[in-house]
C-alpha cells in the first residue's frame, strides 16, 4: 500500500513526504489534491495526509474559491478511499490527517490568521475518527511563521508516526528554534457566562439570518424582550401571507392535511401534494406568529425572503436595511443546512449544499456591512465542528471553518464582540421529531428553547474574550481520586427509582426473599451513566468493575443514582469513571458498583477465536438448564439465560445463551428502548460461572470484579450467543476467569476478561 501526501502545498508535501519515507516501511507520495482524486478506487492506501493550502498575504476577505474547494475535494477524496483505508487498518496501523497553517493553535494563539476556512479540515478528520473506529486521525494546526521547512517536516513526521506520544487529535506546531508542539485538548470544561458588558440596546438594528421559525425565530423573540427595538429575520422561505379562513380550525399539521383534503379545490389532489401544501400553510404560520410576538414584545421586525448564498440579494437587502433604519449594529448568521452522511457516502454537490449557507451566507453579510461594522456578531456552530458527528462530515467542516473565520474576525477588529456558538441539539430548528426521539434514545439532552435562548443573549452581552463557545448539556466535573464511599468529583448523570413494580424482571432474582439487582443489569446501568452525558460516542467497554454492594430492595423502593467522572484521552477512547449509588448513610453517600467506562467513535475490529481447542477439552455434562434453575441458581423465570450446555472441564466450559427481550419487558420506564449490551446473555455468562464453581469447588459463587469487558457491534444477536468460558485461576472460593460470546457464524460479538467471581454473600448479587 501507499502513504499519501495530497494537498495544495507542493513545497511542504515533498519535504512530509521525504520525512516519512525514512520512518515508514511503505512507499511515500506527494501528490496534488487533483491528481489524487483520479486514484482508481481500490487503490490500496496505508495513510492518508490532506494539506491545505499556504497561507497568504493578509486581506480583508478570509473567503476565496479556492479553499472551499480545498474542503470539498478532501471530502470526496477521502470518500472515495474510506472502504481502503479502514480495510487496511484491519492490518496494521493507518494515519489520516488534516494540516492547516492558521497560527499554529487552531486560531487559539495570539497570531494572525489567513485563509481561515481552511481549518474546517480539522471538522473532517474529527468526524473521520468518528466513523472509522481502526483509523488514526489527527489535526495538525502549523505556525506559518515558520521557515525551515525541513525542520517542519520532521517534526510533522513525527506525530504521524506516533514518536510524540499525543493525548489528543487536535496538535498544534508553533514555530522557533525548534518546533514546539502542543495539544488541544477536546475536553470541555463548565463555565460561567461573561459578565455583562454590551447588552442589546433599543436603537440596535439586528439581523438575523435563518429564517423565521426554529431557532433563529427564538433568538430573534429574546432579542425583542430584551430590549431590541428593530430587528430583520433573512430566510429562504417565501413573506407569509393571511392564511385562508378554512384552515383556522386546524392545530397541527395533520389537521391541516385533514381540512384540504376537504375543499373542493383540492379533490383528487395526491396525498403528497397535500402533504407539501399542509407543510407550506404549517411554515406560513409559524412564520407570522414569530413575527407577531416580536411585535408583542415592542419590536418593529422586518421579514425578507432571500438566499444568503446569492451575493447581490444580501447585499439589496442590507441596502434597504440601511436606507429604512440606519446602520446594523449586530448579526446573527443562524442560517444552515444538514444533509447528513457517512463520509463514505458524501458527494461533492452535497457537501457544497452544506457548506454554502454556512461560508457564503456568512462572508456576503460580512462584505454588506464592511464599511461600517457592527457592535456584534454571533455565529451559529455546531458542536459537531468542536468534536465531530458521525455521519455530518460536511457540516463539521463547515462549521468548523465558521469557528475559525470567528477568530479571523476577532483578530481583524479587536473592538468587535465576536462569538462562535458551538450549540448542542436544541429542541426545535434543524432537531425534528425523528432526530428528536433519535437523541431521547440515545440519552442526549437538549437544549430547551428558552435556556438557548437566554445563553445567547448572555454571550453577546458578555465581555468575555472566548471566541469559540460550547453549549449544550452539563458537562463532566474533574475526576478526583475514587474512595471507598462517594467521591464529591463525581457528577449525577442519571437519576432512577427502581421497585419491583417498576421492575417486573427483580421478581426473578430474589435471595432470602429479597429482590436483588443482577450484576448484569447493572453494567448495562453503568454504560447508560457513560453516554448520557456523551452524546455522539459509542460504549466499547467497561474496565475495573467492582461490586462494593448488592443493590436489595428491602421491600421499599430505592433512589439508584448513575454517577460520571470527566473523561480522559486514551490513544483512540475517552475513559471516564463511572459509579452507581443510592442514598445516603451516615452522611455519607453509599456506592455499590464501581468502574471505568470506554468510550469510542466506532467499535474496534472484532479478534478471531477459535473455539475447537477448547471445544476439544470438554467432557458431557449431565445436568439440564431446568435441573439447575430453582436449585443450584436461584433465578426465576425472566433471567433463566442459558439455553443448552454444551459441556464442561476442569479448564473450561460452553453454553448456548439467550437473548434478552426489549428493554420494556422488564420494566416499565427503560432508560433506552434498546439494550447496550444483552443483559440477559451477560448474566447467562454469569451463570455458567456459577456452574462451574459449584462442579469443581463445591459452592455457588457470583461475579464480583471484571478486569475488562469489550464490545464489537452495538446490538447482540437476537438469537443468542455460545458462551466460552475459559478458567485462568482456581480457588477455594472462586475462581478468575475470560468469556468469549460468538454470534451464529462465529465471530466475537463481546468478551470479558479477569472476571472474578466469590462466595461473599455480602458483595453478591
Amino acid at each position: 500500500g501507499v502513504f499519501l501526501v495530497a494537498g495544495v502545498h507542493p513545497e511542504i508535501q515533498q519535504a512530509l513526504s521525504a520525512a516519512l519515507s525514512g520512518r515508514l516501511r511503505c512507499a511515500v507520495e506527494a501528490v496534488s489534491l487533483k491528481d489524487a482524486l483520479e486514484l482508481p478506487l481500490d487503490a490500496p492506501l496505508r495513510g492518508l495526509v490532506l494539506v491545505a493550502p499556504p497561507a497568504a498575504p493578509l486581506s480583508d476577505d478570509p473567503f476565496n474559491a479556492a479553499d472551499e474547494a480545498f474542503l470539498i475535494d478532501s471530502l470526496v477524496l477521502c470518500a472515495r478511499h474510506a472502504a481502503s483505508l479502514q480495510q487496511a487498518a484491519s492490518t496494521g496501523p493507518v494515519v489520516v490527517a488534516g494540516v492547516s497553517f492558521l497560527d499554529g493553535g487552531f486560531g487559539f494563539r495570539n497570531g494572525t490568521i489567513s485563509r481561515p476556512v481552511t481549518g474546517g479540515i480539522a471538522g473532517l478528520v474529527k468526524t473521520a475518527a468518528r466513523e472509522w473506529a481502526n483509523v488514526r486521525c489527527l489535526c495538525l494546526d502549523v505556525d506559518p511563521a515558520g521557515t525551515d521547512d525541513k525542520a517542519l517536516a520532521d517534526a510533522m513526521a513525527d506525530v504521524l508516526t506516533a514518536r510524540w506520544e499525543t493525548s489528543g487529535l487536535e496538535i498544534g506546531l508553533a514555530a522557533g528554534d525548534a518546533w514546539k508542539r502542543t495539544v488541544l485538548q477536546p475536553m470541555l470544561e463548565d463555565a460561567t457566562y461573561p459578565e455583562h458588558a454590551f447588552g442589546v440596546r433599543p436603537e440596535d438594528v439586528v439581523v438575523v439570518s435563518g429564517g423565521a421559525r426554529g431557532v433563529a425565530a427564538s433568538v430573534s423573540i429574546a432579542l425583542a424582550k430584551a430590549g431590541c427595538r428593530r430587528i430583520v429575520l433573512l430566510g429562504r422561505s417565501p413573506e407569509p401571507v393571511a392564511e385562508p379562513l378554512w384552515l383556522a380550525e386546524a392545530n397541527d399539521l395533520n389537521g391541516m392535511r385533514q381540512i384540504i383534503v376537504q375543499q373542493p379545490e383540492h379533490t383528487g389532489m395526491h396525498p403528497k401534494e397535500i402533504d407539501r401544501l399542509a407543510r407550506k400553510w404549517l411554515a406560513n404560520r409559524e412564520m407570522g406568529s414569530t413575527l407577531d410576538a416580536i411585535r408583542a414584545a415592542g419590536a418593529d421586525v422586518l421579514y425578507r425572503s432571500v438566499d444568503v448564498t446569492d451575493q447581490e440579494a444580501v447585499s439589496a437587502v442590507f441596502r434597504e436595511i440601511s436606507a429604512v433604519w440606519g446602520p446594523v449594529s449586530g448579526m446573527v448568521h443562524a442560517a444552515g443546512v444538514l444533509a447528513d452522511r457517512l463520509i463514505a457516502e458524501t458527494t461533492a454537490a452535497e457537501a457544497r449544499t452544506v457548506l454554502s449557507p454556512k461560508l457564503y451566507g456568512l462572508r456576503w453579510m460580512l462584505e454588506a456591512v464592511s464599511e461600517n461594522p457592527p457592535r456584534w456578531i454571533a455565529l451559529f456552530s455546531s458542536v459537531a465542528g468542536r468534536l465531530g458527528n458521525r455521519g455530518q462530515a460536511a457540516y463539521a467542516m463547515a462549521n468548523e471553518a465558521m469557528n475559525k473565520t470567528a477568530h479571523w474576525l476577532k483578530r481583524r477588529h479587536p473592538d468587535l464582540r465576536v462569538v462562535s456558538l458551538n450549540w448542542g441539539p436544541w429542541n426545535g430548528g434543524m432537531v425534528n421529531e425523528g432526530l428528536k426521539k433519535l437523541f431521547q434514545q440515545s440519552g442526549v439532552p437538549l437544549i430547551e428553547i428558552e435556556a438557548g435562548a437566554a445563553a445567547f443573549l448572555a454571550e453577546i452581552g458578555g465581555a468575555g474574550d472566548a471566541v469559540e463557545v460550547v453549549i449544550g448539556g452539563d458537562l463532566p466535573k474533574p475526576q478526583a481520586a475514587a474512595t471507598e464511599h462517594g467521591s464529591d468529583s463525581l457528577r449525577l448523570s442519571i437519576r432512577k427509582e427502581i421497585d419491583v413494580e417498576r421492575y417486573p424482571v427483580l421478581n426473578s432474582h430474589v435471595r432470602e426473599g429479597v429482590p436483588v439487582v443482577p450484576f448484569s443489569l447493572v453494567t448495562e446501568w453503568m454504560g447508560y451513566g457513560a453516554l448520557h452525558e456523551h452524546p455522539g460516542l459509542f460504549l466499547s467497554g467497561l474496565e475495573e468493575i467492582r461490586l462494593l454492594k448488592g443493590i436489595r430492595l428491602q421491600h421499599q423502593p430505592m433512589t439508584v443514582r448513575l454517577m460520571t467522572g470527566k473523561p480522559i484521552k486514551r490513544d483512540r477512547a475517552f475513559v471516564l469513571d463511572v459509579e452507581i449509588r443510592d442514598g445516603m448513610r451516615e452522611g455519607r453517600d453509599v456506592v455499590h458498583t464501581r468502574g471505568k467506562a470506554v468510550l469510542t467513535g466506532g467499535f474496534e475490529t472484532a479478534p478471531d477465536f477459535d473455539p475447537e481447542p477448547l471445544m476439544n477439552t470438554l467432557g458431557p455434562y449431565a445436568k439440564t438448564p431446568d435441573e439447575l434453575y430453582g436449585t443450584v441458581l436461584v433465578h426465576g423465570k425472566d433471567l433463566r439465560g442459558i439455553r443448552r450446555i454444551i459441556g464442561m472441564s476442569r479448564k473450561a466450559m460452553a453454553a448456548e445463551l439467550l437473548a434478552a427481550p426489549h428493554p420494556e419487558s422488564w420494566m416499565s420506564e427503560p432508560i433506552r428502548k434498546r439494550w447496550l449490551a444483552d443483559p440477559l446473555v451477560l448474566d447467562g455468562a454469569f451463570q455458567m460461572a456459577a456452574i462451574w464453581c459449584y462442579e469443581h469447588i463445591g459452592m455457588v459463587c457470583q461475579p464480583v470484579f471484571a478486569k475488562r469487558y469489550r464490545q464489537y457491534r452495538g446490538r447482540f444477536p437476537e438469537d443468542g450467543v455460545t458462551g466460552f468460558l475459559e478458567i485462568r485461576e482456581s480457588r477455594s472460593t472462586g475462581m478468575v476467569g475470560d468469556i468469549t460470546f460468538l454470534d451464529g457464524e462465529g465471530r466475537v460479538v463481546a468478551r470479558f476478561e479477569g472476571l472474578t467471581t466469590t462466595a461473599d454473600t455480602d458483595a453478591c448479587p
